[in-house]
């Protein structure tokens, strides 16, 4: 332990945890997701809701900015998690393929800068706004967690890490199920929830209002303006 230890204002208890074994979660804030043309973009066009899920995909990216910032001069474990496939589409899994197919926007497909969630095209690169530093982990998955056939869980018990706070998209999908997989793996966790968003706000609420009726089974959240008070003395005495 480090010894600077905090505590992280958090519902529906406040939270103890040290930098040092606390790692920052950034899940899937790429390209495909949260810009116009990207892959989310094409299937909530489907739906008529094209340009009104990116405005709310892309409210959480100055919150994250300013926790993940925090977090760096604190020399805290920043991750980014990519959902991305092998162009050769091998990774997929049919139903996921059948699935996307079907809301009209289909893994692998040309859209209007590259490939759907093909690695190393367009829409599998984190956005600008959130790039990630030289040594920072980027860690592509196929699934929708995390820890599904990723080194995830091995970084993190490597380096010694026993809490994880999380940001990114979406709060109904991908960070929801590499939450759970933390959550039965061992790891404490806590959810910014400015720094989250689903591509639908009540489907985003929903799952907040979950975690405030069951953190036992969900764990805690917070949100970026409690975060970076919390760890601002650590990260000052760091500089």
């Amino acid at each position: 332990m480090s010894g600077d230890l905090i505590t992280l204002g958090a519902e529906p208890w406040d939270l103890e945890l040290d930098p040092d074994r606390t790692a920052v979660l950034v899940i899937d804030m790429q390209n495909d997701f949260t810009l116009p043309g990207g892959y989310c973009h094409q299937y909530m066009s489907a739906k008529g809701l094209g340009d009104q899920a990116i405005e709310t995909l892309r409210e959480p990216i100055e919150p994250i900015a300013r926790v993940i910032e925090t977090a760096r001069t604190a020399d805290m474990t920043v991750i980014y998690t990519i959902e991305s496939h092998w162009a050769d589409l091998s990774d997929a899994a049919p139903p996921k393929m059948d699935g996307t197919v079907k809301v009209g926007a289909p893994i692998g497909a040309q859209g209007p800068h590259g490939r759907n969630l093909i690695r190393g095209d367009w829409g599998t690169d984190v956005i600008d706004e959130l790039k990630p530093m030289p040594g920072e982990h980027v860690l592509h998955k196929a699934g929708k967690g995390g820890f599904v056939a990723t080194d995830l869980d091995l970084i993190l018990r490597s380096r010694g890490i026993t809490h994880l706070v999380f940001t990114g998209i979406t709060t109904d999908c991908c960070v929801l199920f590499t939450r759970q997989g933390a959550y039965d793996r061992g790891y404490h966790t806590v959810q910014l929830e400015d720094c989250c968003a689903a591509s639908l706000k009540e489907n985003h609420d929903a799952i907040f209002n979950m975690i405030r009726t069951h953190p036992e089974a969900f764990g805690l959240m917070s949100n970026s303006e409690s975060f970076v008070r919390a760890l601002e003395p650590v990260a000052a005495a760091r500089v």
